[in-house]
C-alpha cells in the first residue's frame, strides 16, 4: 500500500467527492466466488474463454461488467446469481421532450441529456458460466430488458468495492462497510472506480455512487436510498451523467435542498468556452435552473491510486452561477 494511502491523501486534502461517478448506463453483475486478482474477470475462477467473450461484448455495447460475491464468502448452492441493470434516468417532465442520452463528449452546441427510460434490475441463476454467453448485450446496452418474463427484481442492490488487489484502499475501507450493512442485498464488487474515495458504495438500479462511506454512515445511506433519498455528504453522483453534469446536479440539490433520487433531471449542457459549461436542469416540481460550472485541474498533483506511478491533478468543479429559468411559454398554435 502507498504511504500514505491514496484515500487518506484525498480525505486529508478535503477533495470533494461529487462529480466522480462512473459514466455507465448498463450493468451486468456476475456472481463469482473465490479470490479475485487485480484484473478480476481474468484473475478469478471464471474460465478465461468465457471472460474474454463477456468482456468483448460488454465493451462493444457499453455495458459495465462486474464480478460480485457474498460478503461472508459462503459456498454457492442452487446456482449463481446474475443481475442485469439499467440505470438510465426516467423521462424528464412533460414540458421538455426526452432526446439523446448523456454519455457523449462535451459539445460546443447545446446537447440534450435526458433519456426516456427508468431504472430496472433483472435477475437469473446460472450453473455453468457458458450460460452467460447467451446474455443479449445489445439489448442491455440499449436499456432493454433481456432476461425474459419473470426475471424482474424489485429490491435495491448495494455494491461495495473490496478488490484489494486492484487497490489496497478498497479492501481496507470497503470490508468494514460490508460488515456494517450486513444484508442479503449487499454484495462485494470488483473495481467500481474512484479508489481514492474508498469506501465506495453504489446503489442500484439508479447507479447512485457514494464515497468515503464508513461503518458509521453506511446503514443510514442505504436506508435513505431504500426510501428514495440521497445523502449529499457522501454523494459522488449518478452513473451515466457526464462529470460536469454531476457537479451541476450536486450544486442545485445543495442550494434547493432536493434530496429525492429523481428530484433533479439534467436536460442539456453547453460549452461556453475556457472550461465553463452551462447545464440546464429540471426539478420534479417542474422548475428549471441553469448552472454554470467551471472545470479546472485540482491541486496538488499526486498519484490518484495506491498503485499509480505518476502524479496527476484530478478535475475540480467550481460553481460560477446558478439561477432559475422562466417557465416554458405556451405552445405556438
Amino acid at each position: 500500500m502507498a504511504d500514505p494511502p491514496c484515500s487518506v491523501v484525498s480525505a486529508t486534502l478535503d477533495e470533494p467527492v461529487f462529480g466522480t461517478a462512473s459514466i455507465v448506463h448498463a450493468w451486468l453483475l456476475v456472481e463469482q466466488p473465490g479470490s479475485w486478482g487485480r484484473d478480476a474477470l481474468f484473475e478469478s475462477r471464471l474460465p478465461v474463454s468465457v471472460a474474454r467473450a463477456l468482456v468483448r461484448q460488454a465493451d462493444r455495447h457499453h455495458v459495465r461488467l462486474l464480478l460480485i460475491r457474498r460478503p461472508d464468502r459462503t459456498r454457492v448452492t442452487g446456482g449463481r446469481h446474475c443481475f442485469a441493470v439499467s440505470s438510465r434516468r426516467p423521462a424528464p417532465p412533460p414540458s421538455e421532450p426526452a432526446t439523446a442520452p448523456p454519455h457523449l463528449a462535451p459539445a460546443t452546441a447545446p446537447r440534450h441529456l435526458a433519456p426516456a427510460t427508468a431504472p430496472w434490475i433483472e435477475q437469473r441463476r446460472f450453473d455453468d458460466p457458458t450460460e452467460l454467453l447467451d446474455v443479449d448485450f445489445a439489448a442491455l446496452g440499449a436499456g432493454e430488458r433481456s432476461f425474459g418474463p419473470g426475471a424482474g427484481h424489485n429490491e435495491p442492490l448495494y455494491l461495495v468495492c473490496t478488490n484489494g488487489r486492484h487497490d489496497p484502499c478498497c479492501a481496507q475501507f470497503g470490508r468494514p462497510v460490508l460488515r456494517a450493512l450486513a444484508s442479503p442485498r449487499v454484495w462485494e464488487s470488483s473495481h467500481l472506480g474512484g479508489e481514492r474515495f474508498a469506501g465506495n458504495l453504489v446503489c442500484l438500479p439508479h447507479g447512485v455512487y457514494y464515497g468515503r462511506v464508513d461503518p458509521s454512515t453506511a446503514p443510514a445511506i442505504a436506508d435513505q436510498y431504500a426510501q428514495g433519498r440521497v445523502d449529499l455528504d457522501h454523494y459522488r453522483g449518478r452513473a451515466g451523467d457526464a462529470f460536469v453534469v454531476q457537479a451541476a446536479e450536486f450544486y442545485l440539490r445543495r442550494a434547493e435542498g432536493l434530496l429525492g433520487v429523481d428530484d433533479v433531471t439534467p436536460l442539456r449542457r453547453t460549452s461556453l468556452g475556457n472550461g465553463l459549461v452551462a447545464v440546464e436542469l429540471a426539478t420534479a416540481d417542474g422548475r428549471r435552473f441553469e448552472a454554470h460550472v467551471a472545470l479546472r485541474p485540482g491541486d496538488p498533483a499526486r498519484p490518484l491510486t495506491c498503485t499509480a506511478t505518476t502524479a496527476r491533478r484530478p478535475p475540480a468543479f467550481a460553481l460560477v452561477d446558478l439561477f432559475p429559468l422562466p417557465p416554458p411559454g405556451p405552445a405556438v398554435q
